[in-house]
């Protein structure tokens, strides 16, 4: 009994070894197209949460597509919006767009099965009559689409 416990222990644990290890890098799971389903944005003064606004997306609204190689495009409705250079270092993504005026951004990677979330936060303030600055945290989350 000791022995069928222990050899089918062992099996369990290859097969862990295995799963995990065929697990594909970060910047190899994120080639292919993306369909983006909403914008959440989170406010933050300081460490005190003061605002939270969800922005749910229409199909075809934001889709973009990452090439190997370290290109990309994204396009509304069909219409090629940009196109971006990427590079990834660990879970961080850097984008630098070069069809529009929006420049360098860097944006933090999770990927779950078929679903990609890209998080950034950025200092935001809002009005010049402020004098507080409010961190701004733009989470996307975005999936894999099949065409």
């Amino acid at each position: 009994m000791k022995k069928l416990i222990s050899f089918t222990g062992f099996i369990f644990f290859i097969i862990a070894l295995i799963t995990v290890g065929c697990e594909k890098p970060l910047d190899k799971q994120i080639i292919g197209k993306w369909e983006a389903k909403f914008h959440k944005y989170q406010g933050y003064n300081v460490d005190v949460f003061v605002m939270e606004e969800v922005d749910t997306l229409e199909a075809d609204e934001l889709v973009i597509e990452i090439f190997e190689g370290g290109t990309g495009k994204t396009w509304a409705y069909g219409e090629t919006e940009s196109e971006f250079d990427w590079t990834m270092e660990g879970d961080t993504v850097t984008v630098s767009i070069t069809s529009a005026k929006i420049g360098i951004m860097k944006w933090g990677v999770t990927i779950e099965k078929d679903k990609m979330t890209l998080s950034h936060s950025t200092p935001y303030s809002p009005g010049t009559n402020k004098s507080v600055t409010i961190t701004r945290i733009v989470e996307t989350m975005i999936t894999k689409r099949v065409d």
